[in-house]
């Protein structure tokens, strides 16, 4: 099923109509008013093969803009193809999904991270059939180990993979983790797009001026990501070297250790001013809580109470994602190798996307870890009606 475009090897036409486009002239031509010879006269065959001439090309112009549509909306009819045929057929499906549960559950992935809210407005209009689903697949694939470890796997699960992506210190013992923080090290300017992103986004929340009413922390926030971030963003890109360095420290940490990651900063030729110094400790204290305020701004004062929450964790990787040239996910897959099925088929759909799927997955990024969560529990826990 096509959403907003059609798929690539559709083809397309014009809706057929009785209604001719409204040109109009200023008089008419010495072939409508001279040159009849009844029925058959020049001026109408004339006519008509120009209006067969125009149907074409309103034909041809059609398909290239459903084309263009569906290239740019991130090629929309492949996000809920499977889960609809799910909901329509859910014991055929599972026989289907049991024999290549790698390339379907990647494929599932990709219609969560690309289309979240269709997703989801199928998922639960259709929990019964969800559940038939994954009780008919458990059964067929029990013998599976690509099946077992789909949503639930230990190393290889696409939700656990993505977790320790997206939250390095969170999931440093992950496998995943560990075979992607060297790589990280090796090209730290990706991590800039995503620093910078994290900057911008915090100012235009808090301001860039200091206001009377201010904690603090407020000002803390404000200084670090006005001055300091965007000078160490720029040094990922243009200090290779240091930054590598800089990237091995921050991606061995075990937790939010403060003073760890004052000395991973310190290994960077930018410096910190003391009063910079006060305030980044001041933000990475008690394991970063004036960043998590962010996420519920009436903590930050009653002059933010207003304000959207912010998870700056998904704002960063938001920034990263895109900037990311899809020529580097083929660097990520390699570096991953076999031991992620799941993870690098997925990887290697989305490098397909291009660029623009990339930007698609990263605007939608926080409700599609959503979404893939909640498969993860329908995975585990078929519901039901």
């Amino acid at each position: 099923m096509a959403i907003d475009g059609i798929g690539p090897n559709q083809k397309t036409q014009a809706p057929k109509t009785s209604n001719q486009p409204t040109f109009k002239f200023a008089n008419q031509t010495q072939y409508e008013s001279t040159i009849r010879f009844g029925k058959d006269s020049f001026a109408d065959k004339a006519k008509s093969l120009f209006w067969k001439g125009w149907d074409k090309v309103q034909n041809l112009f059609h398909a290239a803009v459903d084309r263009v549509k569906w290239m740019f909306a991130g090629c929309p009819g492949e996000r809920t193809r499977l889960i609809e045929d799910i909901i329509a057929d859910p014991s055929e499906q599972a026989k289907l999904f049991a024999k290549d549960p790698v390339e379907a559950g990647a494929e599932i992935a990709l219609g969560a991270l690309l289309d979240p809210k269709g997703v989801k407005e199928l998922r639960d209009e259709n929990k019964g059939k969800v559940g038939e689903f994954v009780k008919a697949a458990k059964k067929e694939g029990k013998t599976n180990d690509d099946l077992k470890t789909l949503f639930d796997g230990k190393s290889n699960g696409i939700l656990q993979a993505l977790w320790a992506a997206i939250s390095p210190i969170a999931h440093s013992g992950h496998d995943v983790f560990k075979d992607l923080a060297k790589w990280v090290g090796e090209n730290p300017s990706i991590l800039a797009p995503g620093l910078e992103s994290l900057s911008k986004k915090i100012l235009a929340s808090i301001g860039e001026d200091d206001k009377e009413r201010d904690t603090d922390e407020v000002k803390a926030l404000r200084l670090i990501f006005r001055d300091y971030i965007p000078q160490v963003a720029n040094e990922l890109k243009e200090n290779s070297e240091a930054s590598e360095k800089f990237c091995k420290q921050l991606y061995s940490l075990k937790g939010i250790d403060q003073s760890k990651i004052i000395e991973a900063l310190a290994s960077l030729s930018t410096r910190v001013s003391p009063k910079e110094n006060e305030a980044l400790n001041s933000i990475l204290k008690d394991e970063a809580l004036t960043l998590q305020k962010l996420s519920d701004p009436k903590t930050l004062g009653s002059e933010y109470k207003d304000l959207k929450p912010m998870d700056v964790r998904m704002v960063f990787y938001q920034g990263v994602l895109k900037e990311l040239d899809p020529d580097l996910i083929g660097q990520i897959i390699e570096k991953i190798g076999k031991k992620y099925p799941l993870m690098t088929t997925l990887l290697g759909n989305i490098q397909d996307l291009g660029k623009s799927g990339l930007k698609k997955i990263a605007a939608n990024l926080p409700k599609g870890i959503e979404v893939l969560k909640q498969l993860r529990e329908d995975f585990k826990n078929p519901p039901s009606k």
